[in-house]
């Protein structure tokens, strides 16, 4: 495996000039070029018109796994995202035949851990772990397609989308006191079991559960002051156990279900896929006379900054 990922990384080095034989009529590409060219995008996220490619403004680093037609495991590579043609093509000197292609962007040094790379024999024995401790932790970027490897040279556009998502929770009516929340008594978790997938970027079955840890700010919005915790979450999923609380103390004052939250707020949002095109997800709680915590809204930020209201 060591001589297959130093020969790939060479084969790099030497593509580098090779960009404009990504040409429909492959005119410009010389004979000696490698069967197939893996152009790797992000612009899953974006819902406007305009297409924007922002793979390598995101995505630091790649590992692409290697799958046959029956999925087999046949071996993967790891590359940083500055070794890529252009920022973002895979140039693959590989046999004929049918592959499956399975990309994950952000591995390195970032608190994720493949389960069963040294042992596992078939795409279903892989699986992604992220880290319990989430803070710091880089955005997961997640990609599949089947490839055909034959006599003409093909390239093929591997779209990504992010599996991570900064939600945060606001409260409001509180005192504003001298140090954000953490000068108050109160506190905000979150916990959820959305932290192991399979190599289709599902849920994979475990018992791994995390609890989040938040950061915490206050700010003054319409006059009104604002406590924040902000959390770094792994991918929502419809039907997840992703559960928020609001304590006073060690007494819980409100639970919610932050993914059920959304999609009552949001009707264009039905599908796992539908909330992976939204990266910032702010909910907001107001204190009620009773000590507890009544959800008053919701609101999306995406990459672009657009900002989409949720139902009050």
């Amino acid at each position: 495996m060591n001589k297959i990922a130093g020969a790939l990384t060479a084969l790099l080095a030497l593509t580098a000039g090779l960009s404009s034989c990504l040409k429909e009529d492959n005119s410009d590409c010389p004979e000696t070029l490698p069967p197939v060219a893996l152009r790797f995008v992000f612009t899953h996220h974006d819902h406007t018109e305009e297409v924007t490619d922002l793979f390598s403004e995101f995505v630091e680093d790649v590992h692409l796994y290697i799958f046959d037609m029956y999925d087999n495991y046949v071996y993967h590579i790891d590359t940083p995202q500055s070794s890529l043609v252009d920022g973002n093509t895979l140039y693959l000197d590989i046999e004929e035949g049918e592959y499956k292609m399975v990309v994950w962007g952000n591995l390195f040094g970032t608190g994720y851990e493949v389960i069963g790379s040294s042992s596992a024999t078939t795409r279903t024995g892989f699986t992604i772990q992220a880290s319990e401790n989430h803070t710091g932790v880089a955005d997961l970027f997640h990609g599949m397609d089947a490839v055909t490897v034959d006599s003409t040279f093909k390239t093929y556009d591997i779209s990504l989308i992010r599996d991570t998502h900064i939600v945060r929770i606001r409260l409001l009516g509180l005192d504003e006191p001298t140090r954000t929340i953490e000068g108050t008594d109160y506190t905000v978790s979150v916990e959820g079991s959305n932290i192991v997938y399979d190599f289709e970027n599902n849920p994979a079955a475990g018992n791994a559960t995390a609890s989040y840890i938040p950061t915490y700010s206050g700010f003054t919005e319409e006059n009104t002051y604002v406590a924040q915790a902000e959390f770094k979450l792994q991918r929502l999923f419809i039907g997840d156990d992703l559960t928020l609380r609001i304590l006073e103390g060690d007494v819980v004052r409100t639970e919610d279900k932050i993914t059920e939250r959304i999609l009552q707020a949001y009707e264009d949002i039905e599908t796992d896929e539908d909330l992976d095109k939204h990266y910032i997800y702010e909910l907001y709680y107001e204190a009620d006379r009773y000590g507890g915590w009544i959800f008053v809204g919701n609101s999306i930020k995406d990459w672009d900054g657009s900002s989409m209201p949720g139902e009050l």
